[in-house]
């Protein structure tokens, strides 16, 4: 079993789809939903891999 914070790690980590276009995937356990938090850490990862530097 893994810990929380590589769970998390594994969590915000994104698929590259196309140029500037990610892909994000929830937890197994989840039922078809999200939560805020989740989704402003992938938006910051994709961020992130947008920019030069």
């Amino acid at each position: 079993m893994t810990n929380p914070a590589e769970r998390l790690v594994d969590l915000l980590d994104l698929e590259r789809i196309e140029v500037n276009i990610f892909r994000g995937r929830s937890p197994e356990e989840s039922l078809q939903r999200v939560f805020g938090g989740q989704v402003a850490g992938q938006a910051l990862v994709a961020a992130g891999r947008t920019t030069d530097g």
